[in-house]
Formats: structure tokens, sequence, C-alpha cells
């Protein structure tokens, strides 16, 4: 029984090492990608581009979506179109956590790259092609959604999408971080509110 035992034991101990050889071997491919990438960021200059074309006054610059002021005018318009019989809507209120200590920390240009992953993200999860998404102000932004679906319904999908875990690399020319990002999110239906509130 002894010689069997030793036996097990030796290929257990061949299978971890098979398998801790496999993961150097990764690590070390991701390694080499991340300083190709780093190399790839290092020798590209700005020095030549001519600098890009300020955004329109109601167009946030670093996200490309519509600003404040246009979000406070499109509440206002699905508001005045609010009917019993038709589809609903719903302000979705979306808030991006940590962005005081992630600029803090890294510098403004990794967390404008937060803001804008958040924005490119709740636009492709939540927002329909009838829906709006808005920057509303810091780490902030409004959906105005137009849903059949009741209030709990709407508030469990935004949830359901919420809840998905987001993190990523970001880099700029002199770092790259990789940042868990957490958003959440409240629904407001249009019906049982006003512009004010």
């Amino acid at each position: 029984h002894l010689g069997e035992a030793r036996n097990a034991a030796l290929e257990c101990l061949d299978e971890l090492a098979k398998h801790a050889a496999e993961a150097r071997a990764r690590s070390l491919e991701l390694t080499g990608d991340l300083q190709d990438r780093i190399t790839i960021l290092e020798k590209t200059s700005t020095a030549g581009l001519k600098p890009a074309p300020a955004a329109p006054a109601n167009i946030d610059s670093t996200t490309g979506l519509p600003k404040r002021s246009e979000a406070e005018a499109a509440l206002q318009r699905a508001l005045e179109s609010v009917s019993e019989s038709g589809p609903g809507f719903y302000a979705v209120v979306f808030y991006v956590h940590r962005m005081k200590l992630t600029n803090a920390r890294f510098g403004e240009a990794i967390g404008n790259q937060v803001v804008l992953f958040c924005s490119q993200h709740l636009a492709m999860a939540i927002t329909q092609s009838q829906d709006a998404l808005f920057r509303w102000s810091g780490p902030a932004f409004v959906a105005i959604l137009e849903r059949r679906e009741s209030q709990a319904s709407v508030a469990a999908e935004i949830q359901r999408l919420l809840s998905v875990p987001l993190n990523r690399f970001f880099e700029t020319s002199a770092r790259s971080v990789y940042l868990p990002v957490k958003v959440t999110g409240e629904v407001f239906p249009l019906s049982e509110t006003n512009f004010a509130e």
C-alpha cells in the first residue's frame, strides 16, 4: 500500500508541476503583451498632433454625451409626454464610486478614462434605441428610459446589469493600472414625480 500511495503522490506532484509551468508560461505571455503595449504607448507622441476640436458647449468633452442642461430639457419633455396608456418613462441616475480617490491616486487622465469606460458600458448595457443617456455632473450619469414594464421590473433589470463586476486596465503614457469599477443606479418613474423633484 505504501508503494501505491507513493506513486499517487508522485503523480499529484507531477500534475502540480505541469500546472505551475503552464501558469508561468501564461504569466510571461501576458507580461510580454503588456510590455509591448507600454512600448507602443511610449513611442506614440502627441507633440505633432493637432489638438482635438473643442466639444460643443452642450456636449461633455470626456464622454461625448450631452451635458446636464440637455438632460434637464429631456426630462422636461419626458414629463410632458407621460400618459396613462403609453409606455412609461423612467429616469435612472447612475453614480461611479471612488472617483475622488481614483483621481487623487492615479491622476485625472486615468479618472477620465474610467468615466468614459462607464459611459460606454452604460450606453451598451442599459440603453435601447429609444433611450437617452446624459453626463450629469461629476461621476454621475442620467438615463431616460422608455419601457412598458413596471418600475419594479425596470429597477430589477438595472440592478442585475449593474451587479456584473467591471474591471479593466486603464493606461496613460506613464502608467497602466488595473482597476475595479463600481457603478450603482436608482430608478425613478417620471409618472410619479415632477420636474423640481
